[in-house]
């Protein structure tokens, strides 16, 4: 059996992976700016954009939380950057 792979067959398999791996990033980049045109505050007022941002937020916050197996009644979930995760860590915990 000949082991030996071509350049070909590696491009090719590269296009492959590229396209394959491509496509849930174009859907996670469509659904972001879609969630923008409509953001706002979530919590703050009766307002189509906000009831939006209202219902974006618990939905991502149950995926998150079941994806760790955790119980939504117990667990709160804080989407932020790296720098304000940074900060909040900190002042959760200050011996860390």
């Amino acid at each position: 059996m000949n082991a030996s792979i071509s350049m070909a067959e590696m491009t090719e398999e590269r296009a492959l992976t590229s396209k394959v791996s491509s496509e849930p990033l174009k859907r996670l980049k469509d659904s972001v700016y879609a969630a923008l045109e409509t953001y706002s505050n979530i919590h703050r007022g009766s307002g189509h954009k906000s009831m939006v941002s209202t219902y974006l937020y618990y939905h991502a916050r149950s995926i998150v939380l079941d994806h760790l197996k955790l119980r939504k009644s117990r667990y709160q979930v804080i989407f932020c950057n790296l720098r304000m995760a940074d900060k909040l860590r900190a002042i959760l915990n200050p011996d860390s």
